[in-house]
C-alpha cells in the first residue's frame, strides 16, 4: 500500500506497486529526481526573491503585489508537487511533464 497526495493537498492510499530496484523505470525515475531536486533548489531561491519583492511592495503601496502573490502560490503549489515527486508520494512527474499548477481559487489569501 502506498500514501498518496492528492490535488486537494490531502493524503490518500493505493495499492500500486512499487518499482523494484532492478528496473530501468527505477533509474530514469532516479535521474527524474535529481533534476527536480536541483529545480527546486533554485525555485527555492526564487522563493526569496518574490518574498524580498512582495516586501517592498508591503512598505509602498502597503499592500501586496496581487500578480506576485498569484504567482507565488503557483511556484508553492510547484514545489509540492515536486516534493510528493521525489519522496514517492506520488508517480506524477511535475512540471514540465504536466501542466504548470494553477491555483488561483487557492484558499490561501
Amino acid at each position: 500500500m502506498r500514501v498518496l497526495l492528492r490535488e486537494d493537498g490531502f493524503m490518500t492510499t493505493t495499492d500500486q506497486e512499487i518499482p523494484t530496484a532492478g528496473s530501468g523505470s527505477l533509474v530514469k525515475r532516479g535521474l527524474l529526481m535529481v533534476a527536480f531536486g536541483f529545480a527546486a533548489y533554485v525555485a527555492l531561491w526564487g522563493v526569496f526573491v518574490l518574498a524580498a519583492l512582495q516586501l517592498v511592495f508591503m512598505l509602498i503601496d502597503r499592500q501586496p503585489n496581487a500578480q506576485l502573490k498569484s504567482f507565488s502560490r503557483n511556484l508553492a503549489a510547484w514545489l509540492l508537487d515536486i516534493v510528493a515527486f521525489l519522496t514517492f508520494g506520488t508517480d506524477t512527474r511535475p512540471f514540465p511533464f504536466a501542466p504548470f499548477p494553477d491555483r488561483r481559487s487557492s484558499p490561501a489569501t
